[in-house]
């Protein structure tokens, strides 16, 4: 195991978050979502060690009954130190239903992986719409219409 330079780390983690950020760039067209860009493009960790990470939470909100209404697509890239090691896009998938300042009360969560190379052929937006379709397909049946945009595509 050969661990890489910092200068190598962070030119190669600069060149896929220039694709991964042109594969998202669609998804902003998704009609009712927000997206949040937590990543790491510095590289700062405290542990000393680099740590360029790409990252992106794509939600969908609503409101049923008094209770908020949450799918959610998280995104993350997160640069190998280790030459030679290809690394997929970490898609965490989740849905929650809860009360403002309570835990929720319904959740599930399901992770997959995605290779970059995919994502840079085929693009986010239609994977990202998917994983939020289904999200909503598993939340309990009385607040799917809360987050149900079919027909906004």
């Amino acid at each position: 195991m050969t661990l890489r330079a910092d200068a190598e780390i962070r030119q190669s983690f600069n060149e896929t978050a220039w694709v991964l950020d042109a594969a998202l760039s669609r998804v902003s067209e998704l009609w009712g979502v927000a997206i949040d860009d937590q990543s790491n493009r510095s590289g700062f960790d405290r542990t000393g060690f680099p740590s360029y990470t790409w990252s992106y939470v794509v939600r969908r909100e609503g409101e049923r009954d008094g209770c908020i209404v949450l799918t959610r697509v998280s995104l993350s890239y997160l640069e190998p130190w280790v030459a030679g090691e290809a690394a997929p896009v970490e898609c965490t998938v989740a849905a929650e239903v809860f009360l403002l300042g309570s835990l929720p009360f319904f959740t599930r969560t399901e992770k997959r992986e995605e290779p970059v190379a995919r994502l840079a052929r085929d693009g986010m937006r239609d994977l990202v719409r998917a994983h939020l379709a289904e999200a909503a397909e598993w939340l309990p049946e009385r607040y799917r219409s809360a987050v149900d945009v079919s027909g906004h595509y």
